[in-house]
């Protein structure tokens, strides 16, 4: 069970204060069974590694999920609230095995805390070379070898304890050619610690091999304090018919045991795994090359070991978007990779192209079937980035404010905003707002998209700016650049139709909107709405609502006037509990006539174009 530091500090200082107190577990909790563990997750990557066919992954850290779904406890964004593990709170559960890197990078964090004087090698060797040995089997049950699991699951309290680092921390002899073989890899063994120590080295065989064999040519020795040595590690014999050989280097003697993995293969010609590696599921542009810049495949034995000269075949399938490929590969490569580029036609649609070892047919086992989509390139239109409440063209828009983008391919769907807090993004479309002189580059918030009109809020971080580059992009796919004027001040009406602002009796508890059926009073308070009426106290962060309880007034205080004579101005800001919208509170005068009366705007030297209001 997990509670949070301040809490457990609190708890342990009552514990200390009131010894013997009675402590009740809530009796509503349920036990939850902890399914097995110290399993490999189905979905985790292995060896080995591309080109050198050494050792990897090098470790292994706690990622859940699996076949029990089991999850972490972690920290989330609170940034975006459409966005993948969001969380308000700042906590969540998830799994996935890309928490296994910040978990393994933490614990080379606390090593070069207590080990300031660490190289980065020596930090990789005190993670990989003490690493336990537990995990054998993935979530099916199935037994696991060093592809898997490399030197092991990472033991944050063994790395930190290591006084004796190896360097290099992983023995990969990669793929032998048939015949003789002899290789050496030299291991620098330095003493890190404040006393001398004499160490113990031996080489064991996991999987052994009788004709070609690791061995050293130290088997003790002796390190003073701060000194290093070399040993050196070789493989020599014969080269063994087809598979994996591998095994471990281990040195006692040290703080912590270390144990060097080491690792050798021999390649067979038979085809046992085909793997898919780019141009799958990818959004593409008509007539770009799909965003991956390939359709990609590997053939490799039952080793990983990677097969040459295969002969491949792509072919592109019937589909809704026309393909053509380029640059296609007859032969595998050295890596055993087989590539073609990809590029769309001028058709929106999907498009499906196979990759085959050999010939495609329904009967070949080794294919694979590339699929995705097509869609337009997002385009803004001329002038097409304009101020929401009042659209013309060419003049600023304001940070902190709304704007529309208008354009075509803008969206792939029409949808709104889902959360009280604007998102980055919305069907995979975002729009950015980059200024390179400052070097920024900032999201804007959406409230709105569609094929025709994007709706969102300029980021208050571009205050102070006087333009701005804009672009909208779909899934990774992105469309023209336009470059945007920016102001502090950009006043503008929101208005219900034309020439009628949007105005509510803010008195009322029902908020009645202001129209001709239910006129303003003459010395009633009365809420205007409008946009780009700049900075403002207690800002919120971008697309975060205004708050509640603590006002965020303008800074600078507008001047309205209804039919012609000034309202006096009661509050000025965004509204509470929304996201940049302003407000205005204002008194209808007195001294005006009844019917549709003009309504003026102007703040921090710029003028709002005059709407209309009714008035009884």
């Amino acid at each position: 069970m997990l509670i949070g530091n301040s809490d457990g500090v609190n708890l342990k200082s009552f514990i200390d204060a009131n010894p013997g107190s009675t402590a009740i577990i809530d009796p509503s909790g349920t036990e939850v069974p902890v399914s097995p563990f110290n399993e490999l997750v189905y979905y985790s990557s292995m060896g080995p590694a591309l080109g050198t066919n050494g050792i990897k992954p090098d470790v292994l850290a706690v990622a859940g999920g699996g076949q029990n779904g089991d999850l972490i406890y972690m920290g989330g964004q609170s940034f975006d609230p459409l966005g993948d593990l969001y969380t308000a709170t700042g906590y969540l559960a998830a799994a996935g095995t890309s928490f296994a890197t910040p978990l393994t990078a933490g614990t080379a964090a606390l090593v070069k805390q207590t080990h300031p004087g660490y190289t980065a090698a020596q930090l990789k060797s005190a993670l990989v070379n003490t690493a336990t040995q537990d995990v054998v089997n993935d979530d099916s049950g199935f037994p696991l070898d060093i592809l898997q699991t490399g030197a092991g699951k990472t033991a944050a309290d063994l790395a930190i304890q290591t006084n004796v680092t190896a360097v290099p921390s992983t023995l990969s002899f990669g793929a032998l050619p048939s015949g003789a073989v002899s290789k050496t890899v030299p291991v620098t063994l330095t003493n890190t610690g404040s006393t001398p120590l004499n160490l113990t080295l031996a080489v064991v065989a996991t999987t052994s091999s009788n004709v070609a064999k690791v061995a050293l040519d130290k088997s003790t020795l002796s390190l003073a304090a701060g000194a290093t040595a070399t040993v050196n590690a070789t493989l020599a014999g014969t080269a063994p018919s087809a598979g994996l050989f591998y095994g471990a280097v281990t040195v006692a003697g040290s703080a912590t045991a270390l144990r060097i993995p080491y690792m050798f293969l021999v390649g067979s010609t038979v085809p046992a795994n085909f793997t898919p590696l780019a141009g799958d599921q990818n959004d593409g542009a008509v007539g770009q090359v799909l965003p991956d810049g390939s359709v990609a495949f590997q053939i490799t034995d039952a080793n990983g070991v990677p097969i040459p000269n295969a002969a491949v075949n792509f072919h592109v399938n019937a589909g809704s978007a026309p393909i053509s490929l380029s640059q296609v590969s007859t032969v595998t490569n050295a890596y055993g990779i087989a590539v073609a580029t990809p590029t769309a036609g001028a058709t929106t649609g999907t498009y499906s192209i196979e990759g085959c070892l050999g010939a495609c047919s329904s009967r070949n086992e080794f294919e694979y079937t590339f699929s995705g989509n097509i869609r337009n390139t997002p385009a803004i239109s001329p002038n097409g980035v304009v101020n929401a409440a009042v659209a013309n063209p060419g003049t600023p828009i304001a940070p902190g404010s709304y704007f529309s983008i208008y354009g075509t391919g803008l969206s792939d769907q029409t949808d709104v905003t889902t959360t009280a807090k604007l998102p980055a993004a919305i069907d995979y479309v975002n729009v950015s707002f980059d200024v390179p002189s400052a070097q920024l580059s900032v999201p804007g918030h959406l409230v709105f998209v569609s094929n025709g009109q994007i709706n969102a809020q300029v980021p208050w971080e571009l205050q102070g700016q006087t333009s701005a580059q804009v672009k909208v992009t779909i899934d990774g796919i992105p469309g023209n650049v336009v470059t945007v004027p920016l102001a502090n001040y950009a006043p503008a009406f929101f208005e219900i139709g034309a020439g009628v602002v949007a105005a509510i009796n803010p008195l009322n508890a029902s908020n009645p909107v202001i129209t001709a059926t239910n006129a303003a009073k003459r010395g009633g308070v009365i809420a205007l709405y409008a946009n780009g009426l700049g900075p403002v106290e207690n800002q919120p962060a971008s697309g975060d609502a205004a708050s509640l309880t603590v006002l965020s007034k303008t800074t600078a205080l507008p001047v309205v006037t209804i039919g012609g004579q000034p309202a006096q101005v009661a509050f000025s800001g965004l509204t509470p509990g929304l996201p940049g919208l302003y407000q205005i509170n204002v008194t209808v005068p007195t001294n005006i006539g009844t019917g549709n009366q003009p309504v003026t705007l102007a703040i921090g030297g710029a003028t709002a174009k005059a709407s209309g209001i009714t008035v009884q």
